[in-house]
C-alpha cells in the first residue's frame, strides 16, 4: 500500500475540510419519501465523514510516530567531524 506524502496527506486534510464547509440551496421538501431519501442519504455521508477523519488521525498518529523515531535515530548519530 503506498502512503501518502506529508504534502498529500494536506491537501486530503484542506479538501475534507473545504467539503465540510460547503453550502447548499435551500430546498423545499413536499414528498416524505424524498425527505427520507435525504435523511438516510445524510446519514450515510455523515458515516463516511467519520471515517474518514478516523483515517486520517491514524495517518496523522502515524506520522508522528514516524517523526519521533526518526529523532532517536538522529540523537544516536555521532556529530558531524567525529
Amino acid at each position: 500500500m503506498n502512503h501518502p506524502t506529508r504534502e498529500e496527506f494536506e491537501e486530503l486534510k484542506e479538501h475534507v475540510k473545504r467539503i465540510e464547509q460547503r453550502q447548499t440551496e435551500p430546498i423545499s421538501l413536499t414528498d416524505s419519501a424524498l425527505l427520507q431519501t435525504l435523511v438516510v442519504m445524510a446519514g450515510t455521508q455523515a458515516t463516511d465523514i467519520g471515517i474518514i477523519k478516523q483515517a486520517l488521525e491514524r495517518q496523522e498518529k502515524r506520522f508522528d510516530a514516524i517523526a519521533e523515531v526518526q529523532k532517536l535515530i538522529l540523537a544516536r548519530l555521532p556529530e558531524k567531524g567525529e
